[in-house]
């Protein structure tokens, strides 16, 4: 995806959240935010269109960006419905109250919009040297992952497909195709189709981790497990990073007649469900 696609569908994404706002019966001071920092960053991208080429620093704002919008579109569609479908699977990950991760998702969005301001006012028009682009890795806390970055792809990268982040990684760590597949899930978990420095550096977290160390522990955890073979009993989908740690509650909930499904990403919980249309029905 070349950074040009990226800006087309960021800013086609803040056009779809703006009609969905616009058409909320409920329009709370959490609602109006959204709505007026929504369009400032359909205001600030608008014009980047005229450019001859987009930053790095620019490019990486714009996919934090898309990625928080499509997290917004969820809640909203929860919010709108009030119930768990197909469409609003991901309303069982959260917490009745979803105003109040809409009003999270706010407060995130406007630090991202400080540093979009910030990148299109220090590099207006021209691409920066790589010797510039180093600055992209300084908000990495990781050094596992910096070190990576810097020595598989350039520093002035702000992303690589899934292509160029498999090749990469046999580098580092040789991972099954299925492995690397639940992998990819967890990092990209919007489906914008590449990978940041910052989503590495999210990814493996504890400072004191390595991303090696940490992309070992990636097993892809059986997707299913059955309660019952009645075509009428209930249906959960468990999203964890560590799903073995559930084991009590999901001993409880086999018994209780309830099918459960576990899922280490929210993307996974996509991908299955797109494979089993139905199956997240209310």
């Amino acid at each position: 995806m070349d950074p040009f696609s990226i800006l087309s569908s960021v800013f086609s994404a803040t056009v779809s959240v703006l009609t969905w706002l616009d058409n909320l019966e409920q329009a709370n001071a959490t609602i109006q935010d959204l709505h007026r920092n929504i369009l400032l960053i359909h205001n600030i991208i608008h014009p980047l269109n005229g450019r001859p080429s987009l930053p790095p620093s620019v490019v990486m704002c714009l996919l934090a960006i898309g990625e928080d919008l499509c997290s917004i579109q969820e809640h909203l569609m929860v919010l709108k419905s009030g119930k768990v479908s197909q469409t609003t699977i991901l309303a069982f990950l959260f917490p009745s109250n979803v105003t109040s991760k809409l009003k999270s998702d706010n407060d995130l969005l406007m630090q991202r919009i400080q540093l979009l301001q910030t990148a299109v006012l220090t590099q207006p028009y021209t691409s920066p040297t790589p010797q510039e682009g180093i600055g992209l890795l300084d908000s990495v806390g990781n050094s596992s992952v910096r070190q990576f970055w810097s020595d598989i792809f350039r520093n002035e990268d702000a992303y690589v497909t899934r292509e160029q982040f498999r090749v990469g990684l046999d580098t580092l760590s040789h991972l099954s195709e299925e492995d690397f597949d639940t992998l990819w899930l967890r990092l990209d978990e919007f489906g914008m189709g590449v990978v940041t420095p910052m989503t590495l550096d999210a990814f493996v977290g504890d400072r004191s981790k390595s991303l090696k160390d940490t992309v070992r522990g990636i097993q892809s955890y059986p997707i299913a497990r059955l309660g019952s073979s009645n075509d009428g009993c209930k249906v959960l989908l468990w999203v964890d990073d560590n799903p073995g740690n559930n084991e009590g509650e999901v001993t409880f909930a086999l018994k209780c007649n309830i099918q459960v499904y576990q899922f280490t990403s929210t993307a996974a919980v996509k991908d299955w469900l797109e494979q089993h249309p139905g199956k997240g029905a209310s």
